[in-house]
């Protein structure tokens, strides 16, 4: 039997044999907003039928309702048109999940400078009444005498505790290409703001203060001075390993052996005194009178006379306040910690170092660390119905680990809540791809109850 086809083109009628089960396999699709899966469905579909190109590829198809209503059309171009309907949607849903992404990304940026600028102002209120017992006695010596404190003007005080605030930020000298300054926006106030030295003494006398960056882009700054010349690599791993060993002693027994164990005794200590010669030029070229590494004993230090300061300490530091007041009971405090902690990780240890052996458990510890921290903001937010900052919160633990189903579920629950339900069930597809690709198994069985339950409607408690 011949019917008129599209482009009054004669052609005979192709009858697929379709099953019920894959009909309702697609309209599940569809219900999902899947539109990915639905289009292949389409075009394996198509694939079997194989209709003439001429048929398929005719544009009144998709621009004539009475073609696509007439019963006269066969099935071929129907199914195409609900191929490329599948494609259009899906390229809807992956323009709307990144204005979603872009969204969410946005309220945490927001929320991280609205925490951080609240600390800022608290450690500003500190300073300006560390030298008076009340606020009405500073208004009484700054009108009589135009000054406070130690004989600068309450102007100047508070100008130099911002300086102190953000070295990274704005550094003249020397300039910080726009490659080392990428990403320092979030921490760049976090040595002033949480260091316990008080550095009012810079004003005074000579003595001089370290800052250390070691989670992401290596950078160390003398007085607030980006150091860059340090002639040579083995001394900057030499300093980045007594860094790591929580600034005690390292006997240079152990330098020869970790950084040159192949090399015969005394060129081994040539290589070991040319590298410390270098690496203490390199603190000379900002700080040239002061004797910033020591020897003791036949183990090399950092002068405990210098300020010093480094991230991954105060990171550890603020992990383990925020693990003793959870114990006692009090998660916002601790929340608070955790958050402190997080901001100071910018990226895994010495991320820059991918070579370098001593460091990989040093790196992976951490990590750990971060994870952990990761996870309890992560299911504080949920608790709290914060959704967008749960949100954040499970895709950090996802970029460093995405077999995490704990991560994966958390954001299935926080997508289904917002009423995203194409999100929450994308969600799952990621999941059941991640652990495929990389562990090669199947989602656990919680996961699997929670999509189903996601996928047929079924309302979802919080505490489940």
């Amino acid at each position: 039997m011949g019917i008129r086809a599209v482009g009054a083109v004669q052609q005979k009628e192709y009858s697929p044999v379709i099953e019920r089960q894959e009909w309702q396999a697609i309209r599940g699709y569809l219900n999902e907003a899947d539109y990915e899966q639905a289009a292949d469905c389409f075009h394996q579909l198509l694939s079997s039928l194989e209709p003439p190109s001429e048929f398929i590829n005719s544009p009144e198809l998709m621009n004539s309702p009475e073609l696509m209503n007439s019963p006269e059309l066969t099935i071929s171009p129907i199914l195409m048109a609900a191929y490329q309907f599948c494609l259009m949607g899906h390229h809807c849903r992956d323009e709307i999940d990144r204005h979603q992404q872009a969204y969410e990304d946005a309220v945490m940026r927001e929320r991280d400078m609205r925490r951080q600028l609240g600390v800022i102002l608290t450690q500003i209120e500190k300073h300006l009444h560390s030298d008076l017992d009340s606020a009405s006695e500073w208004r009484k010596l700054d009108a009589a005498r135009g000054r406070v404190g130690n004989g600068r003007s309450l102007w100047q005080r508070v100008r130099s505790l911002w300086k102190r605030t953000q070295p990274l930020m704005n550094d003249p000298e020397p300039a910080v290409s726009e490659e080392e300054n990428h990403g320092m926006g979030e921490t760049a106030v976090i040595p002033a703001v949480t260091e316990p030295h008080d550095h009012s003494h810079f004003v005074e006398n000579s003595k001089p203060q370290l800052t250390v960056y070691c989670l992401g882009t290596f950078r160390v700054y003398l007085n607030d001075r980006l150091i860059t010349e340090w002639k040579g690599l083995k001394g900057q791993s030499i300093f980045k390993y007594l860094i790591t060993h929580a600034q005690k002693p390292v006997h240079k027994e152990i330098l020869l052996e970790e950084f040159w164990p192949e090399s015969d005794s005394e060129s081994a200590r040539n290589n070991l005194n040319v590298a410390i010669y270098n690496l203490r030029n390199a603190f000379r070229s900002v700080h040239p009178e002061f004797f910033h590494l020591l020897l003791e004993n036949g183990s090399y230090l950092l002068n405990p006379a210098m300020g010093i300061w480094i991230d991954l300490e105060e990171f550890m530091q603020h992990y383990k306040t925020g693990q003793r007041l959870e114990k006692q009971g009090k998660t916002l405090d601790a929340v608070q910690q955790y958050e402190i902690a997080e901001s100071l990780y910018e990226d895994d240890l010495f991320s820059g170092d991918l070579y370098e052996d001593w460091i990989i458990p040093h790196r992976e510890g951490l990590k750990d660390v971060y994870l952990i921290i990761l996870e309890r903001l992560s299911q504080f937010y949920l608790r709290e119905k914060q959704y967008a900052a749960c949100i954040h919160f499970c895709q950090k633990i996802l970029s460093k680990d995405d077999c995490r189903e704990d991560a994966h579920r958390r954001l299935m629950r926080c997508y289904h809540y917002q009423g995203q339900r194409n999100l929450a069930l994308r969600q799952y597809h990621l999941c059941q791809k991640s652990l495929e690709d990389v562990l090669d198994v199947s989602p656990m069985p919680e996961t699997e109850a929670l999509y189903h339950k996601i996928r047929n409607g079924i309302r979802i408690q919080n505490d489940e």
